[in-house]
């Protein structure tokens, strides 16, 4: 069974403090709990999931920023091909 968003979210909480201490500012993706990893931009960090995890659900979020909830459109336009 699959990750909620819910669960995504929880388990980034677990790890902000020790993303915070090396990563802050960056981008990172949480996927099945885990770390999936840390970008220097949303687009990298969007660009990579979307390519190695499909279209989700994962969760991106950026170290150290509160969450700003915007839809996806207005974050990231797909790369040609992929819809």
């Amino acid at each position: 069974m699959m990750a909620s968003l819910d669960d995504e979210i929880a388990a980034f909480n677990e790890m902000k403090g020790a993303l915070e201490a090396k990563h802050h500012g960056e981008w990172v993706v949480v996927h099945d709990l885990k770390l999936f990893g840390t970008f220097q931009s949303f687009q990298q960090a969007a660009n990579r999931a979307l390519k190695t995890l499909g279209l989700g659900p994962y969760l991106i979020r950026r170290i150290g920023a509160s969450p700003v909830p915007l839809p996806v459109p207005i974050l990231y336009s797909l790369p040609d091909g992929a819809n």
